[in-house]
């Protein structure tokens, strides 16, 4: 487990800030680069950026006094095509808080992912046709307790150790897992 950096405060707070601003606006460096240089996070060194007064509207940051401006030049990338991760990635601001000030800036955002639940049929012939809750959980990209959650609410759990109708390698894709690599059904 890594050590937690401690906090930066005082008079080292503002000398880090003083240098990062430098290294940014000097070297065309990002969020992320300055970030991994100094060992922390980029949400951190976004606002040590604001501490030193940089205002950068920039492909590698979206930094300013003003959220509205923030929320309105993010709006405008991601109306060019840029998604929300690559924002996050780019501008060292967390994703759900990109998402809030798009939001904010009168954007209406996909859903981020179709729920599991959508799937129950399948997942529930896939679970009787003899794949582990596991194997379903990784052919669809989520948790175990999703889908054995959508099992318990469809009243097919087997007992814990109880015997599957055909046991499956655990190479052997699912039939769920087939649909999910092909997009077909």
């Amino acid at each position: 487990m890594t050590d937690t950096p401690r906090p930066l405060r005082g008079a080292e707070r503002h000398r880090i800030a003083a240098r990062l601003a430098t290294r940014f606006a000097q070297d065309n460096r990002s969020i992320r680069e300055l970030a991994a240089e100094i060992g922390r996070r980029p949400c951190t060194v976004r606002n040590l950026l604001i501490d030193a007064g940089v205002e950068a509207y920039t492909t590698t940051a979206c930094i300013g006094p003003s959220q509205t401006a923030v929320a309105a030049e993010l709006a405008r990338r991601y109306q060019t095509g840029f998604g929300v991760e690559v924002l996050s990635d780019d501008t060292g601001i967390d994703p759900r808080r990109v998402r809030a000030l798009l939001r904010q800036a009168g954007l209406t955002l996909p859903r981020r992912r179709t729920s599991p639940v959508d799937r129950t049929p399948d997942i529930v012939q896939a679970y009787s046709d003899g794949a582990s809750v596991r194997q379903i959980a990784a052919d669809l990209g989520v948790s175990y307790s999703a889908i054995r959650k959508i099992l318990q609410r469809a009243n097919r759990l087997r007992a814990r150790g109880a015997p599957r109708r055909e046991p499956r390698p655990a190479s052997e894709p699912t039939s769920i897992g087939a649909v999910a690599q092909t997009g077909t059904a």
